[in-house]
């Protein structure tokens, strides 16, 4: 299937960069190196965070990478840290937008839910009214969570009858159009995530020591990665993501158990949380798991995630609300873990049994009936269940969220995109 005429791709979204610590990011950098993939010209607008500072070498080598083949990647600003200037670079997107809309017959634009936090929101306001009036412009906006009351005021006010909405579930795409507009359901899809990784660093011989990850008052990595079993879980050290009471009941159950277990945590954010890190540690101290745990206080680089998913036998990624609203749905940690073939213990409240239904139960946990002993069972059946029950639940999502099962998703969204602007 090919594309006729002269289209481009313009992706909006903001913090466009490495650390690539959030699902957001992530999808619209992967959906960005598909569109090039399939030969589509595409340019980025985006704006610069100060978490750009705490990247990997690695990351930053990568992503160097990822820019060589784009028509353009326009940092417009930094919007959350020179507020005061936005004025002047609204009229720089202004300007921009319309240099490239002079060039094509027809333009899609992406615009993902980040943007429509403040302050960069007075920017696109400004920009949209041009946009949306423009017979040679699709707008398709990305919502992969529940967005916030002023988000849903944005999206309700903004959303055209020619607008496409995309989200990653049925359940959170049927939400979007009661919450929104009525209207627009016509032009709304399911548009998968495409799992890429920039790294090739993903043969079993990587080692997780290697890369010198340094963790703070608890065990060193060496000494993790001895142990019979390896735990782990990655992002947000906040209460409803990372029970960590829960979590460290669990894992002395499963000590009890007799099993010579241990567990990684990369937790981002623990500057904002610094009493249940500290109440963490206490714990840790108190129960003697230091020796146990090793404590990553940040986001791993692409390069170290990948490295942990061949070096861990079971991630842990709990959701303790029963709307998720400050993640993606489902999280791509989880994807990227089970495509790497680890299996992963977590909540059915992220939807991950809608988007394959063939995701085993016992992997998944009702919120109503968590508790440690419930928590622990779960996590003893995954350390150490067969590779085959795991590498069968890969071959599934492959099917669904592979490359070319993106690639040809995209293709006919666009056909059909394209179709409307020509008949429009």
């Amino acid at each position: 299937m090919t594309l006729h005429g002269s289209l481009c791709a313009v992706i909006i979204c903001r913090r466009l960069h490495p650390p690539w610590n959030d699902g957001t990011v992530v999808y619209a950098r992967n959906l960005t190196a598909i569109l090039n993939e399939i030969g589509l010209e595409t340019y980025v607008i985006t704006d610069i965070w100060h978490s750009y500072l705490e990247a990997s070498r690695e990351d930053l080598v990568l992503f160097k990478g990822l820019l060589k083949d784009l028509q353009s990647y326009t940092i417009l600003a930094n919007f959350s840290l020179k507020p005061m200037n936005l004025h002047q670079h609204s009229k720089s997107f202004t300007r921009l937008v319309k240099d490239v809309m002079s060039k094509y017959d027809h333009l899609i634009f992406h615009i993902f839910q980040s943007p429509l936090l403040s302050p960069a929101v007075s920017i696109f306001r400004k920009v949209l009214g041009t946009l949306q009036k423009s017979r040679k412009t699709h707008i398709v906006w990305h919502v992969l969570n529940m967005p916030t009351p002023k988000a849903k005021t944005f999206l309700g006010a903004y959303l055209r009858r020619r607008d496409g909405l995309i989200a990653f579930s049925d359940k959170l795409l049927r939400r979007l159009t009661i919450t929104l507009n009525q209207h627009i359901h016509e032009n709304t899809w399911i548009l998968r995530p495409p799992i890429i990784f920039l790294s090739n660093s993903t043969g079993n011989d990587a080692r997780l020591s290697q890369y010198m990850i340094k963790s703070i008052g608890t065990a060193s990595l060496s000494d993790i990665t001895h142990r019979d079993y390896v735990l782990a879980y990655l992002g947000s050290l906040k209460p409803h993501r990372f029970p960590y009471k829960l979590i460290i009941e669990a894992l002395l159950h499963i000590i009890s158990s007799g099993y010579d277990v241990a567990l990684i945590l990369a937790l981002r954010g623990t500057s904002k949380h610094l009493k249940d890190l500290m109440m963490l540690l206490r714990l840790l101290e108190k129960y003697n798991l230091r020796h146990r745990v090793a404590l990553l206080p940040r986001s791993l680089s692409e390069v170290e995630k990948v490295s942990l998913y061949k070096n861990v036998n079971c991630l842990i990624q709990l959701y303790l609300k029963m709307v998720p609203k400050d993640v993606v749905v489902p999280p791509l940690t989880i994807l990227e873990a089970i495509l790497s073939g680890v299996p992963v213990i977590t909540t059915s409240s992220i939807c991950l049994g809608e988007l394959f239904s063939l995701y085993p139960k016992e992997f998944l946990v009702d919120i109503r009936e968590l508790n440690s002993r419930v928590l622990a069972n779960k996590l003893i059946m995954a350390m150490t269940s067969d590779n085959k029950v795991v590498r069968a639940i890969s071959c599934r999502l492959m099917s669904k969220f592979s490359k070319q099962a993106i690639k040809i998703e995209i293709l006919n969204t666009y056909k059909y995109l394209q179709e409307q602007l020509v008949y429009s």
